[in-house]
């Protein structure tokens, strides 16, 4: 056993620490990274095993066992296969963490106060962007809750579990990626209510300037359900919705703001007729007073009708006439290349 020294806040503490193997930890690493390889890969039929091996019910006849086993099975197997490789992996993980975080924090640490004094801010925030994980963060009430509650959540910001950590990150260095991870990531609302909040109130209590580094967002404006309604109660809430964006307005100028207008959830906007595509955007068209608002209040915006048809927006193009020309030139342009796919398809099983 080897004792250890670590400083933390100015006070020293000795631990007793197993003896870092190099080749054990190595050989470890390898091993985790393995595993995520295999949960990655599509599992091969011939290797399900059939029900009378256990991993179906055993409650079934004859003839059941006597069958081949089911698409369902198989996900049944593929499901159980991969929940133990995930428990295997996170527990090898943590063992691992006993082992290195004696070690590395000391040296994490130090890593840190040599960026701050070596490199400039340009380059560690280059670094920085190799440890954001997802630049899409979605934010729902449990994120606003006050960080030490236990019901408390915030949004993933790395893979790395101790970059926050003080005894791995200096404070210059942990406010940096903070002030990097709000200037680079788009905030997704589902609810309105939440743009104040997110302005007002840094997740991590750093008290950092939220409203001078959010530099985009993207907002749900109504559900599908209130689409191809024309009751007035329908009308009211939309109208209703619509208000509560004024919120948007506590947004620092030149901030991009995305507007999500909602489809029906029956269909795709690909399946729509020249008439559904006019009906839908009579309903858009009750946005347009809060966009050209937006617009010349010096926000950037943009609209996203589905995932695949997001387009930006100036008060020129606010008319339903520019709004069902886009939508049907992007309905007719996937239209053609989900053909041109189903024929390259046909082409090549006539070829074989």
């Amino acid at each position: 056993m080897a004792d250890i020294a670590l400083c933390d806040q100015g006070t020293m503490a000795t631990i007793n620490a197993p003896e870092l193997d190099h080749a054990y930890v190595y050989n470890a690493l390898r091993k985790i990274e393995l595993m995520k390889h295999v949960r990655k890969q599509p599992l091969p039929r011939r290797e399900l095993p059939r029900r009378e091996e256990g991993l179906t019910s055993t409650m079934c006849s004859s003839q059941d066992k006597a069958r081949k086993p089911s698409y369902w099975d198989h996900l049944s197997y593929k499901h159980t296969l991969f929940s133990r490789i995930e428990e295997a992996e996170a527990k090898l993980s943590d063992e691992i963490d006993v082992h290195i975080k004696p070690y590395a924090a000391l040296r994490c640490y130090a890593i840190c106060d040599d960026m701050q004094c070596k490199l400039p801010r340009e380059i560690r925030e280059m670094i920085y962007d190799s440890l954001i994980v997802d630049r899409l963060v979605s934010i729902d009430e449990e994120d606003f809750k006050p960080i030490k509650e236990l019901e408390a959540t915030r949004p993933l910001l790395s893979n790395c579990k101790y970059l926050l950590d003080p005894a791995f990150a200096d404070p210059a260095t942990k406010y940096e990626v903070l002030e990097f991870w709000y200037k680079s990531c788009t905030f997704h609302f589902e609810s309105e209510g939440f743009v104040n909040k997110l302005v007002e109130q840094d997740f991590w209590d750093l008290q950092l300037p939220v409203y001078d580094l959010v530099k985009k967002i993207a907002v749900q404006v109504w559900y599908p359900e209130v689409l191809r309604k024309t009751e007035a109660r329908y009308y009211n809430n939309r109208a209703i919705a619509l208000k509560e964006l004024e919120c948007l307005f506590a947004l620092k100028p030149r901030t991009h703001i995305t507007l999500i207008l909602p489809t029906e959830k029956s269909r795709a906007i690909w399946d729509y007729t020249d008439e559904d595509i006019q009906l839908l955007v009579s309903f858009y068209s009750e946005v347009f007073p809060l966009a050209e608002r937006l617009i010349d209040s010096g926000y950037r915006l943009s609209v996203e009708v589905d995932p695949a048809l997001s387009f930006d927006v100036t008060k020129a193009e606010l008319s339903d006439e520019f709004w069902v020309q886009m939508i049907s030139k992007k309905v007719l342009e996937e239209k053609d290349n989900e053909q041109e796919q189903e024929d390259s398809e046909q082409e090549e099983e006539d070829n074989e």
